[in-house]
Parts: C-alpha cells; sequence; structure tokens
C-alpha cells in the first residue's frame, strides 16, 4: 500500500477543513520549499519528524565523474516510536478533550482516558476515544478519515477491548456488533463520526 501525493492532498483537505485546491497548494509548497533547501544544500529539519539530508553516493569507476548525491531521511525519536507502536493512539491524541455522552443512568462515563481497542481482519488494531460504556455497549469517536470506516458497516460483528473502562468490562476482549455509525453534529467533535456497538460475548 502506498501513500501517494493524491492521497496527501485529500487527507491534509478532511484534516484542516479546507478546500482540495487549497490542500494541492499547500502540499506543492511544502515540497517545493523542502526541494529548493536540499538543492542548495542544505539539511531540512521538521520537528518530531525527522530531517532530510544530501550524502554523497560513492565515486564511479571514473575518476572525471563527479559524485552524485542522494537525499536521505532520518526520522527522530517521536516518529520511530509512532511507527513500531502496536497501536494506533492518533485518534485518541485527537479527541483528549472530547464530550461525554450523557444518555440516563444505564451507562457509565469512562475515565479522561478511556480507550477502545479495535480488532478486525485485515487492517492495522486501532484505538480510539471512548464516548460511553456500560456492561452492554459502547460507544466512541472515528475520525472521518480513519481505515476503519472505509471497512465497516452496521450490523458486522468486531472485537473490542476496552482499556480504563468501568470495572464490568475494563481490560477484557469483548465479541461485539456495530448497531450505529453516526456523523458527529457538534462543532466541537467536527468531522468525527460516533461508532456505536453492542456487546455480546467475551472472546
Amino acid at each position: 500500500m502506498k501513500l501517494t501525493r493524491a492521497e496527501i492532498v485529500r487527507k491534509l483537505a478532511g484534516r484542516i477543513d479546507i478546500n482540495p485546491k487549497q490542500a494541492a497548494k499547500a502540499t506543492e509548497a511544502l515540497f517545493y520549499a523542502i526541494t529548493q533547501a536540499l538543492g542548495a544544500g542544505e539539511e531540512v529539519r521538521l520537528q518530531h519528524f525527522g530531517r532530510f539530508f544530501l550524502k554523497p553516493k560513492r565515486a564511479g569507476a571514473r575518476a572525471s565523474v563527479p559524485k552524485a548525491k542522494a537525499v536521505a531521511f532520518r526520522g527522530f525519536g517521536r516518529l520511530r516510536k509512532r511507527i513500531n507502536a502496536p497501536l494506533d493512539d492518533l485518534e485518541t491524541r485527537a479527541l483528549t478533550r472530547a464530550p461525554l455522552e450523557r444518555r440516563g443512568a444505564s451507562r457509565e462515563e469512562p475515565l479522561q482516558d478511556g480507550t477502545a481497542i479495535v480488532r478486525i481482519s485485515g487492517i492495522p488494531i486501532c484505538r480510539f476515544r471512548l464516548k460511553s460504556v456500560s456492561e452492554g455497549g459502547t460507544s466512541f469517536w472515528v475520525r472521518e478519515d480513519s481505515v476503519i470506516l472505509r471497512n465497516i458497516r452496521v450490523g458486522q460483528e468486531i472485537d473490542i477491548r476496552i482499556h480504563n473502562g468501568p470495572p464490568a468490562v475494563a481490560a477484557a476482549m469483548f465479541r461485539s456488533r456495530i448497531v450505529h455509525i453516526t456523523k458527529s453534529d457538534s462543532p466541537e467533535t467536527k468531522g468525527y463520526f460516533i461508532l456505536g456497538v453492542q456487546i455480546l460475548d467475551k472472546v
């Protein structure tokens, strides 16, 4: 699977709420700035991400041929940690202040850092910010560009593990059924869906 320039533009547009034309211009401007800096022999450092730099290629067989330069990249610690993390927690970080659902006494509010770990065959394990949770079901926040939304449907059964939720459901893995996929209409959570599931049984 490859991340193309067109996909970067699409993700950027959805992430910061701009139109595709603006996202394309921003992407081109970034690539241009990096290319110009490298062309001038400068190192490009992006905080928390990594650095682009030039390194000479090995000399050819003929000494008269000038050494070419190759672009190299070295990721910083945060990027390396993110790549090697077993769980996708970007969803959680993006909504650490998301509002909690209040629908009555049958539902318990999750802790501040409550998360739902979702396992679906064919895609990486994902972790999402809890919205509400009880012994019978749970709901959580899913970003609109999340890969999970392209691989699920109402009625589908998935495996979920609740972290930092009520004791009755905490840490155990449950077989669950998706009961609704609803786009949030709140300005505070624009760009997110609410995924609601019914807990069926322990796995």
